[in-house]
């Protein structure tokens, strides 16, 4: 089967963690005797965050990690996005930790275990390794702000149109994002509607520049059947364009999809949207499949 690759026409870039922290001062004793401040406690910054970075190889990244440890993280050259790396970690007092990984390549046609292994400054920079199938891949990404700001749903409310990758090519796809959080969508074959899916898209309640989203497959020629996934969903503002950048995976992490839509502000016009069903059975090639050998 042939190689396919998600192409968008801007990667937005961001690689593994950030952190966040708190702290306070003291107060005087109830005496009337003024005394000095003991600073309360400050709570350890966790690797939470978006970055962006390179690696060791000569990729761009792009990814976030949640209040969680739960990362995701996009990898890609030029206009090319080549795969997604998911996992869970751990924060420590300036080191993370993952041990349960997934790099869902599409440039290999695989879906490799990895390690993390990083120091981090907390919301300034992420260093660190990746490793998989014994070789060791070294990063450095930088926290990108715009995480602090509270994702809106009517930034990117609008219906979205463009094409999807499929295992034999391209198809056109539309995606409808309601200002209440639902969306929905097909993509099409020969002029015909292949597949359709629904589900929601809402803020995650630490009101970061994150949403959790969840979409069913309805069935019929859909790569994933009848499928729920549920992943995140980051809009990313350059200017007067904003992208939305969008994982999906099944709870077993087996199957899933990655989805990017560009638009420009005012009308809503998604000049480009590739998503690919990230599946390790070959499969027919319908709309929004990607097959594994």
């Amino acid at each position: 089967m042939s190689k396919m690759v998600s192409k968008v026409s801007a990667l937005a870039l961001a690689a593994f963690l950030a952190a966040c922290g708190g702290g306070g001062g003291g107060d005087d004793t109830g005496s009337g005797t003024p005394q000095a401040n003991t600073p309360a406690p400050v709570a350890p910054a966790t690797a939470e965050g978006l970055y962006t970075g390179t690696t060791s190889t000569g990729y761009q990244t792009a990814g976030l990690v949640l209040e969680t440890g739960e990362h995701y993280v996009l990898y890609g050259k030029g206009n090319t996005i080549y795969g997604v790396v998911q996992g869970h970690g751990t924060s420590n007092n300036g080191s993370f930790s993952s041990s349960d990984a997934y790099d869902f390549s599409l440039l290999n046609n695989s879906r490799p275990p990895a390690t993390v292994s990083a120091t981090y400054t907390a919301k300034q920079k992420l260093d660190g390794t990746l490793t998989e199938a014994g070789q060791g891949i070294t990063f450095t990404s930088t926290y990108d702000a715009s995480y602090e700001t509270a994702a809106s749903l009517s930034k990117v409310a609008g219906t979205y149109s463009g094409s999807a990758a499929t295992g034999s090519g391209s198809s056109p796809v539309s995606l409808t994002v309601n200002s209440n959080g639902t969306i929905s969508g097909s993509s099409t074959v020969g002029g015909q509607a292949a597949c359709t899916y629904s589900g929601t898209l809402t803020p995650r309640s630490t009101g970061k520049n994150v949403s959790n989203i969840s979409v069913k497959f309805n069935g019929g020629s859909c790569a994933l059947g009848s499928a729920t996934v549920s992943g995140i969903a980051v809009p990313v503002v350059n200017g007067s364009t904003t992208t939305l950048y969008a994982v999906g995976l099944l709870p077993d992490r087996s199957n899933g999809f990655l989805g990017v839509g560009e638009r420009t502000d005012g009308p809503f016009e998604l000049r480009l949207i590739q998503e690919a069903a990230l599946k390790r059975d070959r499969l027919s090639g319908e709309a929004m499949v990607f097959s594994y050998n």
